[in-house]
């Protein structure tokens, strides 16, 4: 049988990394989507240096391409399309828009690995016919000039937006995609049964402490050693967590 085709777009820190588990494990083919720096890393590759992986040089997944259209034209069609880029909803173009061209079979998988509360609804409404799966990466990467700076084991949460999930083939579709990603010692990556909680969780962290240091202009060691968790963070938090709880009185009151 041949292996499933995985369509990556967005190669910063963690597409790359995404890339390169996919690759590793070699249970599917994988192409890469490298857009300004595609010259650079289709000439030498990413050098990678990984608290998992390692330190390497010259890494390239089975295929690159230079856009979506690039892709499809010379790997396609794909099973699934992994989408790691930001999730911009003003943004000169929108999520939906640059997943499109690499719908041809009404079979693909989307997979959102990026932050965001609710990211996946826009999509769901644009591709009905279209498995939407959620995902959450917990993962220290970083991406600069065709260098990987990986530093916090991958840690990713999937699973279906829905609960209980309404496409007939997702729970298949999840254990497929979780058994040619994972990395036994490398990597983790499990099913979740309430995404959309863990995607508040990581909210929970990333808007105290990315809002509070760039408001502040510190890192955070430095906020944390003159008593910014208990006047700051803390408080920031707590805003965060009255959101889901407003959010769920609105859609249950009468």
């Amino acid at each position: 049988m041949s292996k499933p085709k995985v369509l990556i777009i967005g190669s910063g820190g963690v597409g790359t990394i995404s890339a390169l588990s996919l690759t590793h494990n070699n249970k599917s083919e994988v192409t890469l989507i490298v857009r300004s720096d595609y010259d650079l890393i289709n000439t030498q590759g990413y050098s990678i240096d990984s608290c998992t992986y390692g330190k390497l040089t010259n890494f390239k997944p089975h295929n690159i391409a230079r856009s979506v259209e690039d892709a499809v034209t010379r790997f396609g069609p794909f099973d699934y399309i992994l989408l790691t880029t930001k999730n911009i909803p003003d943004g000169p173009i929108t999520c939906e828009e640059i997943v499109e061209p690499a719908l041809k079979t009404g079979k693909e998988v989307i997979i959102l690995l990026q932050n965001g509360i609710n990211i996946e609804q826009p999509m769901i409404e644009k591709f009905p016919h279209n498995l939407i799966l959620s995902g959450v990466s917990l993962i220290g990467s970083t991406y600069y000039n065709g260098h990987v700076e990986n530093k916090g084991i991958d840690h990713v949460f999937l699973g279906d937006f829905k609960n209980p999930p309404i496409h007939p083939e997702s729970q298949s579709k999840i254990d497929e995609f979780i058994s040619i990603y994972h990395n036994e010692g490398l990597n983790e990556i499990k099913q979740d049964l309430d995404v959309q909680k863990t995607r508040w969780e990581k909210l929970i962290y990333n808007s105290a402490f990315n809002t509070v240091t760039a408001l502040v202009n510190l890192d955070v060691t430095r906020i944390q050693i003159n008593n910014a968790n208990e006047e700051l963070i803390l408080p920031a938090m707590k805003e965060v967590i009255a959101m889901p709880k407003v959010l769920v009185y609105n859609v249950m009151k009468p």
